[in-house]
């Protein structure tokens, strides 16, 4: 899982109106929604510089999803990326919260969002949150987790973002690489 899926998705979804934010649980649920991308060549091909690229895995007969997903407003295009599986598509949309982008692509991941976003957007049903909430929210399990993983003492927990700096290489869907990890 990218952490564009874990921590720039959210953006996307929370967007949708409630049917198709019902619709995209449904599809990451039962494992449709295979992962999420950046791309780093989208200025040469769209208008939109904002943009996620959802890898679906669709057998013939949920077909459908892809209507679905053409009537999500942020909707910019699909396209089939089997040549070895039929089922592969990679549906783009605009992300239209330009801070949560913004910071996302600067690692600046507890900027992302605000509070009341975090509050809404990572909480489960149980109550508790998602790992995801903890970097974002830069809360002090998160902080602990890295004490005793790595022994980081001497970081200033303040200022510091608690997670990796964002490999764009890593965020970035490249077919060549996908076909030889899977096939």
């Amino acid at each position: 899982m990218t952490k564009t899926y874990k921590y720039l998705y959210p953006a996307f979804f929370m967007n949708c109106t409630k049917d198709q934010r019902e619709m995209l649980k449904h599809l990451d649920t039962k494992g449709f929604l295979q992962n999420v991308f950046l791309d780093q060549d989208t200025k040469k091909k769209y208008e939109e510089t904002q943009l996620i690229y959802l890898l679906l895995n669709l057998p013939s007969k949920y077909q459908s999803v892809l209507d679905f997903c053409r009537n999500v407003r942020t909707y910019i295009d699909d396209f089939p990326i089997g040549e070895i599986d039929q089922n592969l598509y990679m549906v783009v949309f605009n992300i239209e919260d330009a801070r949560a982008y913004n910071n996302f692509v600067a690692s600046k991941y507890s900027k992302m969002y605000s509070s009341i976003f975090l509050e809404k957007a990572f909480r489960k049903t149980d109550g508790s949150f998602l790992s995801a909430y903890h970097v974002l929210a830069r809360t002090v399990r998160r902080k602990q987790e890295l004490i005793s993983k790595f022994g980081l003492k001497d970081i200033d927990f303040e200022t510091a973002e608690l997670e990796e700096l964002l490999n764009v290489e890593e965020e970035t869907f490249k077919y060549k690489n996908f076909y030889k990890e899977t096939v």
